[in-house]
């Protein structure tokens, strides 16, 4: 029977039956997981992309997350056809523009509402796009800016980037 923790922006689904490797997790992130304790793992010990990175490279399949849909931290969409991701947050929409061609993904301009500016919402739309990206197994070509100063910010997210591109 699967298992669900919450930090608000994240949930993270534990199925225990299927947990072979849990020593990489403890060795990976042991603020978060701690098998001798109940329940055992700590979901606010992290930043949501720490855990997002993790539980992406989960051995057993055995992690899972997705992101929670309420108004606190908003409604993430793909549009595709504004070409676009979306972030719905008190009534307002963050974007991502995008043009996607043969398995990449330009992504061209971000906004934020001047409402929302300064409450990380776009690092909060960034990282749905990426996680998106890379489940899309997809390669990102980052010309907007702010997209590249974030993968700077966060050279894990840079295995997503087109080879040959360097953000310094």
């Amino acid at each position: 029977m699967a298992k669900e923790y919450s930090n608000g922006e994240l949930t993270i689904v534990w199925q225990p039956e299927k947990c072979t490797h849990s020593g990489v997790c403890v060795k990976t992130l042991p603020q978060v997981y701690k098998p001798k304790e109940k329940p055992w793992i700590k979901q606010h010990s992290a930043k949501t992309e720490q855990l997002v990175r993790q539980i992406d490279a989960c051995p057993s399949g055995a992690l899972s997350y997705y992101f929670n849909k309420d108004d606190k931290s908003g409604i993430f969409t793909d549009n595709e056809e504004q070409k676009r991701y979306e972030l719905q947050v008190e009534g307002q929409t963050a974007l991502i523009e995008y043009i996607k061609a043969k398995g990449t993904i330009f992504l061209t301009h971000t906004e934020v509402p001047s409402a929302l500016e300064g409450k990380g919402i776009g690092s909060r739309m960034l990282l749905q796009a990426l996680v998106d990206i890379k489940q899309k197994d997809m390669t990102l070509v980052p010309l907007c800016p702010f997209v590249a100063g974030y993968l700077k910010k966060h050279p894990a997210w840079k295995e997503l980037v087109f080879k040959g591109i360097n953000i310094a």
